[in-house]
């Protein structure tokens, strides 16, 4: 493939809080933006229309971008619920009534 192609992998998301994924994305290190977080001098993470675009080598920093959202977003509906959650596990969590 030649130098100047770049190969990208599209992730749908579900996002209807956008503080919470901003929260995210600063969580995994990256500096976003409204529609684009920087991951590092070399790639950029673009936000549009429900989908998460990235190059294919940084395809696993956009998946644990929406772990890290899922794990917010789950937190804070429990909280509204009075519900906590505690980590069972490596990206496990598990609600529990208080």
């Amino acid at each position: 493939m030649p130098c100047y192609n770049t190969t990208t992998t599209t992730i749908a998301i579900s996002a209807t809080d956008p503080q919470l994924l901003a929260q995210a994305l600063r969580d995994s290190g990256a500096y976003p933006d409204a529609v684009m977080a920087q991951l590092d001098a070399l790639a950029e993470l673009f936000i549009a229309r429900g989908k998460i675009t990235v190059p294919d080598r940084y395809a696993d920093r956009a998946a644990r971008v929406m772990q890290l959202y899922a794990e917010k977003a789950v937190a804070k509906v429990g909280a509204r619920y009075g519900w906590r959650m505690r980590q069972t596990g490596q990206r496990r969590m598990q609600l529990q009534r208080r």
